[in-house]
């Protein structure tokens, strides 16, 4: 969720739904995710290359509690053309998740953002799941704006979901997917 949109991936079906909750409309996207399909055939490949991130995950020997978790430090560096994001993940190998099934989600969700499907596969040397991250985003292109983020996992559950839940809601008109409207709404 993104205050105004959401994402919801769906692997059992192989679809991927964009809401957007001011207009009440929902797209959907066939998986595996092909950013180029989305974008003008002239300015694809060039976008794509000037967003392309270079990924770096560094293992680190420090260690900490958060939550329930005891966890290891992993510092991962993520540079473009025009952003560098340094970020650092707490992780832990002792969380109960199929890590096959949350890489592959995980990749889904980053081949819709411009620059990081080759992110999940850096991402996969990390040895469990971050259950704490923070990092800055230097933007350049933005006059060398300073944005900085933090995550923090609450709890990690099962539970039976209601039937129907992670559909888009009956009541949102269905529309094809624009890259352009996604792009505007994450800003």
């Amino acid at each position: 969720d993104q205050g105004d949109s959401s994402m919801v991936v769906r692997l059992d079906i192989k679809k991927m739904f964009f809401l957007d909750h001011t207009t009440k409309t929902s797209s959907s996207v066939d998986l595996p995710f092909d950013l180029k399909q989305y974008l003008p055939p002239q300015m694809g490949e060039q976008m794509l290359q000037m967003m392309k991130f270079d990924v770096k995950v560094t293992p680190g020997d420090e260690k900490r509690t958060i939550g329930e978790w005891q966890t290891r430090r992993y510092d991962v560096l993520m540079k473009s053309a025009m952003v560098t994001v340094e970020s650092i993940y707490w992780v832990s190998s002792k969380v109960d998740i199929d890590f096959s099934l949350y890489h592959e989600l995980y990749q889904q969700i980053l081949a819709a953002q411009p620059g990081l499907k080759n992110l999940g596969e850096e991402l996969k040397k990390i040895d469990g799941f971050p259950v704490a991250q923070e990092g800055v985003m230097k933007m350049s292109m933005m006059g060398d704006t300073t944005v900085g983020m933090s995550t923090t996992t609450i709890s990690i559950g099962e539970e039976k979901p209601p039937a129907g839940i992670y559909d888009p809601p009956p009541d949102y008109t269905d529309e094809p997917f624009d890259f352009a409207k996604r792009m505007q709404q994450q800003q």
